[in-house]
């Protein structure tokens, strides 16, 4: 499963006009919170599901031509993303991991998009 509302990291990150540039204009918006609070299964579904539902990212790179501009495509997008799928999302701890894998993230040289842009 990959809605492309929640899980197409090609899409904006933000609604900023500095982003660089997406596959999808405007309103085509994915931002770190909105992927974080997707579930892969509604919660009336969960028991029946639970053992089946699969989850995935798509990053397609036509309009990609760096690694900086991937890197601030797919994070911190994806370390949202993993939280989710791992079972692992706490609403009162998202700010606090993410900033530790921000700085996990620069220590690596990774060019991701800050948490508060």
């Amino acid at each position: 499963m990959a809605p492309m509302q929640f899980l197409y990291f090609d899409w904006l990150s933000s609604d900023e006009v500095d982003e660089p540039v997406a596959l999808a204009p405007r309103p085509a918006v994915t931002t770190w919170e909105k992927v974080y609070r997707f579930s892969v299964i509604l919660p009336a579904r969960r028991e029946v599901l639970a053992s089946r539902a699969r989850a995935q990212v798509q990053l397609w790179s036509e309009y990609i031509a760096t690694r900086e501009h991937l890197d601030y495509m797919a994070f911190p997008r994806t370390a949202a993303f993993a939280e989710v799928v791992w079972g692992t999302r706490s609403p009162r701890f998202v700010s606090s991991r993410l900033a530790r894998h921000a700085q996990r993230l620069a220590a690596m040289g990774v060019h991701f998009r800050p948490l508060d842009r």
